[in-house]
């Protein structure tokens, strides 16, 4: 997660690609029966990146404007069911909270 945050901060013109792709993949998914990803993996380690990238005051700007980005985050804030825990739901949850507040209320974190 370091090493994508550092290369955000020194490639700031791959930053909206970068972007656009953690998004699409905290979309709803629809996996073809022989995929064997997990999509609430998927979903944990996205949010992941994005909450450590969000302390970059032009990613937040950045994803502010990235298509889709905010519907995404208000529906993995209700996110349960995921099929590896409820902590690993809870954490989803937190994560995108945490994100939406900072990206669309404009809150920093303390």
């Amino acid at each position: 997660v370091a090493a994508i945050c550092e290369g955000a901060a020194s490639h700031p013109a791959e930053v909206p690609e970068a972007l656009t792709m953690l998004v699409a993949v905290l979309a709803q998914q629809e996996l073809h029966p022989t995929d064997a990803r997990n999509t609430t993996q998927d979903y944990l380690k996205a949010l992941t990146i994005l909450n450590e990238l969000v302390s970059n005051s032009a990613v937040v700007t950045q994803l502010r404007s990235t298509p889709r980005a905010r519907e995404a985050l208000l529906r993995l804030q209700a996110f349960k069911g995921g099929g590896l825990g409820s902590q690993t739901d809870e954490n989803i949850r937190m994560f995108a909270n945490e994100v939406c507040r900072i990206v669309f209320s404009g809150s920093r974190p303390s």
